[in-house]
């Protein structure tokens, strides 16, 4: 009696748990909207301060199409990573962060 209490409880707490979180996540969270939405942007800097890197990052808004890449039904591999860039859950988009660009200026989409 005592373990199918406390099965029942557990079930109870943990079924609880799973639907309280299923709100936190937002709609479009694997892209299948094609695009960006309600996802929040960033870029960022690398600078070298005090023999240190540093990253800084600050929020662009809106993405940016330099730094921010919506890949639709992409084929072939990432040229550094040689990874597939098509999503392997068979989604038709996946997201290019970042860029090749680099500077010694710093600065956003420098």
């Amino acid at each position: 009696m005592y373990r199918l209490l406390l099965l029942a409880i557990s079930f109870c707490v943990f079924s609880n748990r799973a639907t309280s979180q299923a709100g936190l996540c937002p709609s479009n969270l694997d892209f299948e909207s094609g695009d960006f939405t309600d996802w929040r942007c960033n870029a960022g800097n690398v600078s070298l301060v005090g023999g240190i890197n540093t990253v800084s990052w600050s929020s662009t808004g809106p993405p940016v199409p330099t730094f921010h890449t919506m890949l639709v039904n992409p084929a072939g591999r990432d040229f550094y990573g040689d990874f597939p860039q098509s999503c392997p859950n068979g989604s038709g988009f996946s997201v290019k962060l970042g860029n090749e660009t680099a500077s010694l200026t710093g600065g956003i989409g420098t």
